[in-house]
């Protein structure tokens, strides 16, 4: 898990805030569902998930307070935050969503699923 975090730390860091909002999110989709496919039969992965995905939405709220500084985070979290999803100004926002580690996978381990 350290080289997950490793690489989204390599994909958040200030030499990406040139790119828009919605090629981050397409930077980190195929390699948030890739970890969490992979780990999903991990047992006490859920836990680890959700420390996960909590440190992505903070590191992710870090990154755009950086790109737009002289935004407030109230008013960041109302243009690109619906509720606990992540959203841009795009048409398209089926592609725009962010997939979280918890959010769309159950976690199984030996045939039951994990809370």
């Amino acid at each position: 898990m350290k080289a997950l975090r490793r690489e989204i730390k390599k994909r958040t860091s200030r030499a990406t805030l040139v790119l828009p909002f919605k090629d981050l999110i397409w930077s980190l989709n195929p390699l948030i569902s890739g970890w969490r496919n992979y780990f999903q039969y991990a047992t006490g992965a859920s836990d680890e998930f959700q420390s996960l995905d909590n440190w992505l939405w903070h590191r992710i709220d870090r990154w755009l307070q950086k790109k737009h500084r002289k935004t407030g985070a109230r008013k960041l979290r109302a243009k690109f935050r619906a509720g606990w999803q992540l959203r841009t100004q795009d048409t398209n926002a089926a592609q725009c969503t962010i997939f979280l580690f918890c959010g769309r996978t159950p976690v199984k381990t030996n045939g039951r699923l994990v809370p």
